[in-house]
Order: C-alpha cells, then structure tokens, then sequence
C-alpha cells in the first residue's frame, strides 16, 4: 500500500510512472548500489511520467551514493535532466562517448530522428539540408545531381512526418542557428496537386517567414516519375523514344484500375491536408480523372517505375541503370529552390 495524503492505495493500482519511480528507490535503497544502470528507462511513459523519472534520478544521484547511467531517445527526458547542472550528456557512435554542452541542439535532432545525420550535418561543410519524405532517398540524390548539386554539398536524409510543417520550420531554425546560411529543402511529392492546391501548400509553410527554408515540389507525381519520362528511358536503355512512350502507354492501359485508385487515394489525402475548413472547395476526384483512363501525368511514379523495370527485364533489358543520371533529369525549377534567394514554384 501507498499513502497519498490521507488516502492509501493499493501499490498496483497507481500509474505507471509513480509505480516506475517506487521501483527505483527500493532498489537503490535495499543494495546500495554503486552505478545504476538504465536502458531507454522511458520507454512507454507518458512525457509527464518522463519528468517525473527524470526528478527521481536525479534524487536519487543528490541523495546516495550511486551513480546514474541511462541511454535514451527521449526529448522530453532529456530536456528534464538539462536543467539539472550535475547531469552530463554524452553521445556514444561506434564504441565511443562524447562529452556533449549544447543539450538544446541534440534534443532537437533528437525529437526529429535524425541523430545521425544531424552528426554528419554538424560536421561537415554542407550548404543545403535536404528532408526528404522518401524512405530511400538515392533517387532523389541522384536527381539533385543531375541538377548541379552535389553529395557533398547536400546532405539528404528522410523524415516520417513530411506534412508536419512545425517539424520543418525547428529544423529549418536549427540549421540556421547552427549553421548560419545553410538552406533547409523541404521536398514534398506533387501528388496530382494543381497550381491552386500548391500554393495553398506553401502558405502552410510560411516561407516568406523563414528565409532560409525551400519548398521542393516534384513535377510530377513524386520523384520517380522524373526516372520515367520517355527521353529518360530511352537515353538509358538506348530504344528509341517512340517505342518507350508506346510501352509507357500500353502499361498504363493494362493497369489502369489500380493507377486510378493510387490517384483517388492521393486526392483524398490532398482533401485532408489542404482542404480542412473548406472541403467542398476540393475538386472532386471524378472531374479530374477517368475511371477508363490515366494520363502519364496522373500516374504515380514509384508504381510506373516498378511496372517499367519488369517489362524492360522481359525485353533482356538492364534495369539496374534506370536510376542514374541523364540530360532528361535537368530541371531549372528545381535549380531555382537551390539557388535563387526566393522559393520558386515549378511549373
């Protein structure tokens, strides 16, 4: 049992973080330990529960003689421990620990999840931060380069939360702080939005209030569709362009459910982003595609991409050489983001 002012309560009946922070003390206090050890000890604490645990290892280093060792991944835990002067932060690579004094900075990278590119970020000489929605970001790295920008002036990495505005705007103050005149790119897939939607878009971001923060839009749906434009595969394979627009054609022909359905599950999700105070201002998704037809400029890239390399490799074909650069990935506007002083909107 536990007293609480003049109630008692059953040890098992109280929250999970007092239960957790119980469970410390009695331990510390029946061995005396010398070092306590603690791995991501805030694990599935709610961030009032963390700063709590916080408090109670910090009591506990103040109180005995016992030394508190944590590994953690938690802002909120260590935003609570930063205010403790005792506490020290150490970021441990590859067998090796170092001494960190800018707490604020790893938590941000830390809340982020980019720990390990903040890393390269912070030691290297990069002009742009390129946050990437895709999981693999080689295509859009090889993109960059066929548009004059290098890998090692761009450091590209991918983020979960590609529609959290905020997320981007700490990062973008981050870098700024941390790395004065480092651009910070955004890229976010068109996904079938017209010129009206992108600009709706880009007002979520506030970009006139974040100097150095650029909205990367696609052309098309996303960034695979830059790999499978006709003059790219026919520079790649070497068939002649007519004969790569004819297959394009016919595989979107023989696909054509499953391309509208990818397309009405992007507008639905346009309706949900862009479209929250005002739904019946969207288009509707009917207006705007055939239930019998899709368009090359209404077809996802990534699924096009796939289809192609499988027809291409019936054909004796390579296809590993589909993503690697050509003339036909050129594309000013997205020079434009990297290089002018003002966010431009592709075309």
């Amino acid at each position: 049992m536990i007293r609480e002012g003049h109630d008692r309560r059953a040890l098992d009946l109280v929250g999970t973080g007092l239960l957790q922070a119980i469970q410390l003390l009695a331990y510390v206090s029946n061995y005396e330990l010398k070092i306590l050890l603690l791995d991501e000890p805030d694990a599935h604490l709610h961030p009032s529960n963390q700063r709590l645990l916080a408090e109670t290892l910090l009591l506990i280093s103040e109180k005995t003689e016992t030394k508190v060792v944590l590994a953690t991944h938690s802002r909120h835990l260590l935003d609570a421990l930063s205010e403790n002067p005792s506490a020290r932060l150490f970021w441990i690579k590859n067998g090796a620990a170092t001494p960190q004094t800018n707490w604020s900075d790893i938590a941000v990278l830390m809340d982020l999840g980019a720990l390990d590119k903040g890393e390269r970020f912070l030691a290297g000489d990069y002009e742009y931060l390129v946050w990437s929605e895709d999981r693999d970001t080689e295509a859009l790295s090889l993109l960059l380069e066929a548009n004059d920008i290098p890998r090692n002036k761009a450091l590209v990495f991918s983020y979960q939360t590609s529609s959290k505005v905020d997320a981007a705007k700490l990062m973008a103050a981050f870098a700024e702080r941390v790395r004065p005149g480092v651009k910070t790119i955004v890229h976010r897939d068109r996904d079938f939005m017209d010129d009206n939607e992108v600009e709706r878009l880009r007002e979520k971001y506030k970009l006139d209030q974040t100097p150095n923060l650029r909205l990367l839009l696609t052309r098309g749906s996303d960034i695979e569709s830059y790999f499978c434009s006709p003059a790219h595969i026919s520079h790649v394979t070497k068939k002649p362009i007519n004969e790569v627009s004819c297959l394009i054609s016919d595989i979107l022909s023989k696909n054509v459910v499953e391309f509208v359905l990818y397309f009405c599950e992007k507008r639905e999700e346009i309706k949900r982003d862009l479209y929250k105070k005002d739904p019946d201002a969207c288009p509707p998704t009917d207006k705007l595609v055939s239930g019998s037809y899709i368009s090359p400029e209404h077809a996802v890239g990534k699924k096009l991409l796939k289809l192609l390399r499988a027809r291409l490799q019936e054909q004796g074909i390579r296809t590993s050489g589909l993503l690697e650069m050509s003339p036909a990935l050129r594309d000013e506007d997205i020079i434009n983001v990297f290089t002018q002083d003002k966010n431009i909107m592709p075309n």
